[in-house]
């Protein structure tokens, strides 16, 4: 005995309860990082003395250029100490654009000798 076919008018439901979760999930809001950037320049006539600039949770996503964090530090070698629990990209730019990554620094890793310009949390 063949099963009996559902109407079209009983899935309306079913379809609508659907499209409606589907239009209700929110995405996941981006969370600032715990935690502190540290960036260091070191003057390559006095390798002893070092400045610093930092900045604590910083946000998800934003591209954090070093002249807005610090615009009156000036020197030759740049650190960066990423003490927050997330991934930090450093970029040879102001703009932070993801074709010119020149490295990443896992969260608690720190890394000097590298001239960069901008970074942001991933």
């Amino acid at each position: 005995m063949p099963c009996p076919l559902v109407s079209r008018w009983a899935r309306l439901p079913l379809a609508t309860g659907m499209s409606l979760l589907l239009t209700v999930a929110v995405p996941a809001p981006a969370w600032p990082a715990t935690g502190t950037v540290t960036i260091t320049i070191r003057h390559a006539n006095s390798p002893g003395q070092g400045t610093q600039a930092r900045l604590t949770n910083p946000q998800d996503g934003h591209c954090y250029t070093l002249r807005e964090l610090a615009p009156s530090i000036q020197g030759d070698i740049w650190g960066v100490d990423n003490g927050t629990d997330k991934k930090l990209s450093l970029y040879p730019n102001d703009t932070c654009t993801k074709e010119s990554v020149s490295l990443v620094v896992n969260p608690k890793g720190s890394y000097s000798g590298i001239a960069f310009h901008s970074f942001k949390l991933d």
